[in-house]
């Protein structure tokens, strides 16, 4: 049976699929739903925003950054930046330019597979909402009604141990509960982002208990404390947390926090698909007005923060965490003088004895037991020890947090030595969990059973590991491969197959290919496409071409598209034409936009005409646009316009335009003109801009205007805009302001901007200040600096200041320390001297972006006030000042401090001073502790210092080590000669066409 996830796409009925699972769309009851009636009605802006977003629910929530990146793509570009799309989804501004929604119309329709409404219906409501904001600027939708249901609950009623906040070590004469709060420096900045009063994503990054879920709880119960029972809290957990976020979405309301402590096991679960829609969905839910404010409140180790940012696969996370609405604060790991003074200063016995007994820095850690947690593995027997290490190398190589009974049963005994393990009882396991079990001063013990909460279903026994355990383990065993053991129970000991495929993965970039066949074939066996696909790309690795086609063959049966495209490839690269054409046309066959174009590109042109008309027979709407130059180049022209309006329709909104281009390119000008009006009667954007570029090359200037202003009037005044950069760049100025003039007279106040430059440089600067304050009354607020600067010339820096401050006014808090200088220019020193007293505030990042504006003393000022609040990016700043100067002892120093900070970038920083003075020595140990601190990218620059030393052996123990660490990045380099290093230093297993590595590091035979 289909699993079902419900999706809040009001106004379109039916569903789609994606890998796998089936998507009900829900159907509104009322005529007055999104999508129901003909015109645009009396609030047109607010109608706009919910069509549009609709469709783009019903796209499935595409990224920001594949909609930037599909718009850049189109001929010509339409630019659209992530928070202009940010503004138009949420109901906050209109799209300018008609391009821009005919581009997004389209292409989102596309997406989704609905029934097309009618491009001119949706320019009409565009045109309707721009005439509204134009007439009311400043008007916000509606919000709407409360979500029934609520998820979560009051606040108030809430525990804090149950949202996973660290129990306090046990302390003689405390009473229990947590200790008193102790406010940081992030504690400000994440009072004043809750309380913004718009949806907010904060992610707390820090290391393990560093106080991030406590400082999640202190702000949830401020806002409690606020606003008294308005606020709810939503802790998504059963039956899995991925599954619990998903089935709860659609019914958080405004004023809720949602609580995502540990994101990414929300965020990257084994099914990267499946974390990937939950971070669609609650961006979806940030930027749905109506449901706001929602602040999501997440935590992350800064290794997983680094992960999920990074990843190419991420990309709906990444647009998550660093999108609109996101915030990141650092949590760091010690706290302040004045911190701990405050501490001091509670009277609380636990604050007392933490101070007293740890490190007076690092408190919360001692509050979480860490001490006794790292002292009872330190001091462990040797099977508690061993089964604290399999717990390690499995979380750190992709199983999820439930570690199996089986696996520490299975795999344990391979963690320890012959004398070792003859000397354990019989129920050595039993001895081993027991002792890991105890707790540390009222925490939990290194590795304890998660029992299953009532109604849960009881299953075989997990258990989890310390997080501060498993954070020092990823950094103290990042280097070590893990025993045979390991990989012997993982396709027996684990039971799901996407667990499997990740360890898999982790084998084969450790080059112990024949364990990754081995278990890829396992979770292939079970039914996990992903797995086939990965095993076709690892015999390809190794030179079996044969047994790579017959992986991807077997994607293909368990209905993994992406198998079909890399068996096609396969089979081409081979030489089988005929096989390669079969799988195309299967991946075809399948709608897949990709195999469209493979097929059509292995057949002869009549067999690739007939292979797309019959896929735009079976409704595979892409094959029209892919049919369009190949009948061009067949001659058959009319069937090529026909094809281009059937793309057109299908949502590759420019073909009709690509069409004429390659009219014109053959000489057809007559031809090419036909084509331009065509998508000009079919409401494409840029139509007209053809004809208009001829008739001015052609000096027809009252032709071409006459043509753009057509464009105007059917909603497209880019063209006149297009028309002005023409001129101006043939060295016609009055042509250009013409053109500029009758642009921003359709209200394009991309072209009021250029207006305003265009008149400053005619010496009319009167008029350029008129079109320039035109321009940032429109919202176009990057021609706010070209108004100040106008006004500034004109002498009247009264009207400067007030366009600075309502800038000022309009900007994001963070970044409003950018007009601090434009205050100084007009003569407000008090204005600047109060935000730079704002932007002070909100801590050294903002400081060390305003010294990156000052120069010579000034700079080093800031960034001095920036160290002492704790920035070692100012102690890095600093430190390359003193470079500069030739103070490089000086510079060493200031790095040294940043890196005893924990900025380990300061260390690479350090190498790379040593080394530019020749001190290559010194530069190799500074890489070298960079690498024991878990960045394995500094190995590659190790690798390079050890050869240029003649340490010939050193480096080759590094490559191996990078090898062993499962760093794909820098190996690649290494294979790929990137990297200086002797060829001899690379294992014959590894070089191109090996076989891999056996578990001892020696080459290993073919794979089976």
């Amino acid at each position: 049976m289909d699993q079902c996830v419900h999706a809040s796409v009001i106004g379109y009925p039916g569903g789609f699929r994606l890998d796998g699972i089936s998507y009900r769309r829900r159907v509104p009851s009322s005529a007055s739903a999104v999508g129901a009636g003909s015109g645009p009605g009396p609030d047109a802006a607010a109608r706009f925003a919910a069509e549009l977003a609709a469709l783009y629910r019903a796209a499935d929530r595409p990224s920001y950054a594949t909609l930037v990146g599909q718009a850049a793509a189109q001929r010509p570009p339409v630019r659209i930046r992530p928070q202009r799309l940010s503004d138009w989804l949420t109901g906050k501004a209109v799209p300018a330019e008609p391009r821009v929604v005919a581009f997004l119309v389209g292409w989102l329709q596309q997406q989704a597979g609905l029934p097309r409404r009618d491009l001119q219906w949706w320019r009409d409501l565009h045109q309707a909402a721009r005439r509204q904001r134009q007439a009311n600027r400043g008007g916000r939708p509606a919000r709407a009604a409360p979500v029934a249901d609520r998820a979560g609950d009051p606040i108030g009623e809430c525990d804090p141990l149950a949202l996973e906040v660290h129990p306090a070590v046990e302390v003689a004469g405390c009473d229990g509960g947590l200790p008193p709060y102790v406010l940081r420096a992030h504690d400000a900045r994440l009072r004043k982002e809750a309380l913004a009063g718009q949806s907010r994503l904060i992610t707390l990054v820090g290391g393990s208990s560093t106080g991030k879920t406590r400082a999640c709880w202190e702000l949830a119960r401020h806002l409690d404390q606020g606003m008294p029972d308005r606020w709810r809290l939503w802790h998504p957990y059963d039956p899995t947390r991925p599954e619990a976020v998903l089935a709860g979405l659609d019914r958080v309301g405004p004023h809720t926090v949602v609580w995502l402590n540990e994101a990414q096991l929300y965020l990257a679960p084994a099914d990267a698909s499946l974390g990937e829609r939950i971070a669609a969905g609650l961006r979806a839910l940030l930027r749905e007005p109506g449901r706001g404010p929602v602040l999501i409140l997440a935590t992350l180790w800064p290794e997983y923060w680094a992960a999920l940012t990074a990843r190419p696969g991420n990309a709906q996370a990444v647009d998550l965490l660093t999108g609109p609405g996101a915030i990141c604060v650092d949590v760091p790991e010690r706290f302040t003088a004045e911190a701990v003074a405050e501490a001091r200063r509670s009277g609380d016995p636990r604050w007392r004895d933490a101070l007293q007994r740890g490190d007076p820095g690092r408190i919360t850690q001692y509050f979480a037991g860490a001490p006794e947690l790292l002292r009872r593995y330190r001091t462990a027997p040797p099977a508690a020890r061993a089964v604290i290490e399999l717990a390690i190398d499995a979380r750190r190589l992709g199983h999820p947090p439930g570690l199996p009974h089986a696996l520490f049963e299975q795999a344990g005994p391979g963690y320890l030595d012959d004398q070792e393990w003859d000397a354990q009882p019989d129920d050595w396991l039993d001895h081993a969990l027991a002792y890991n079990a105890q707790g540390c001063r009222g925490t939990r013990g290194p590795l304890t059973r998660v029992r299953a909460r009532p109604g849960q279903p009881a299953g075989p026994p997990v258990y989890r590991l310390a997080d501060y355990l498993e954070q020092l383990g990823r950094l103290e065993r990042s280097a070590v491969y893990p025993p045979a053991s390991f990989w012997d129970s993982a396709g027996t000991a684990i039971t799901d197959p996407g667990t499997v495929t990740k360890l898999a993965r982790e084998a084969s970039d450790r080059g112990r290919f024949r364990r990754a066949a081995t278990l890829l074939r396992w979770a292939a066996g079970r039914g996990h496409a992903e797995a086939w696909a990965q095993l076709a790309e690892l015999r390809e690795r190794v030179g079996d071409r044969d047994g790579a086609v017959a992986a991807a063959r077997e994607a293909l049966k368990v209905g993994h598209t992406t198998g079909l495209i890399v068996l096609t490839d396969l089979l081409k690269r081979a030489g089988d034409r005929d096989g390669a054409i079969e799988g195309a046309r299967a991946a075809a066959e399948y709608g897949d936009p990709t195999g469209l174009r493979l097929l059509a590109g292995l057949l002869d042109r009549d067999g690739a005409i007939a292979a797309m008309r019959a896929a735009v027979a079976a409704g595979h709407t892409d094959a029209s646009a892919l049919l369009v130059p190949l009948l061009e180049q067949a001659g058959d022209r009319d069937g090529a316009i026909a094809a281009a309006c059937a793309a057109v329709d299908a949502g590759h909104i420019y073909k009709l335009s690509e069409l004429a281009e390659m009219r014109l390119r053959d000489g057809d000008r007559d031809g090419a003109v036909a084509v331009d009006r065509e998508a000009a009667n079919r409401g494409c954007p840029d139509a007209l801009w053809l004809s208009t570029r001829l008739r001015e090359e052609a000096g027809d200037h009252d032709g071409a205007m006459a043509a753009a202003r057509e464009a105007a009037d059917r909603g497209d005044p880019g063209v006149l805009g297009r028309l002005t950069d023409m001129r101006t760049q043939l060295g016609d100025p009055a042509g250009a302001i013409a053109a500029a003039r009758a642009a921003a007279g359709y209200g394009h106040t991309d072209s009021q901007r250029r207006l305003a430059w265009l008149l400053e440089q005619s010496g009319d600067l009167d008029g350029a200040v008129v079109a320039a304050r035109a321009a940032v009354d429109g919202g176009h607020d990057e021609s706010t600096p070209l108004l100040v600067g106008l006004l500034l010339r004109s002498g009247d820096s009264e009207a400067a200041i007030a366009a600075i401050r309502a800038a000022v006014d309009r900007s994001d808090p963070d970044w409003r320390w950018r007009w601090i200088e434009w205050l100084q220019r007009a003569g407000d020193h008090d204005g600047a001297e109060a935000l730079f007293r704002e932007a002070a505030s909100l801590g050294s990042r903002v400081l060390v972006d305003l010294a990156e504006l000052r120069e010579g003393d000034d700079a080093v000022a800031l960034y001095r006030q920036a160290a002492s609040m704790g920035s070692t990016q100012a102690l890095c700043k600093l430190a390359e000042l003193r470079g500069h100067a030739g103070d490089h002892e000086g510079a060493a120093t200031l790095y040294r401090e940043a890196a005893d900070c924990g900025d380990t970038g300061a260390l690479m920083k350090l190498a790379d001073l040593r080394a530019q003075a020749g001190d290559l020595g010194s530069a190799a140990a500074a890489c070298r502790e960079v690498a024991d601190l878990g960045y394995t990218q500094a190995l590659g620059a190790l690798i390079e210092l050890r050869t240029r030393t003649g340490d010939h052996d050193g480096a080759a123990a590094a490559v191996r080590e990078v090898i062993d660490r499962g760093d794909a990045i820098t190996f690649t380099q290494l294979q790929w000669g990137m990297l200086e290093v002797r060829p001899d230093a690379i294992p014959a297993g590894m070089k191109f066409g090996g076989h891999g590595l056996n578990d001892d590091g020696m080459p290993a035979e073919a794979i089976e």
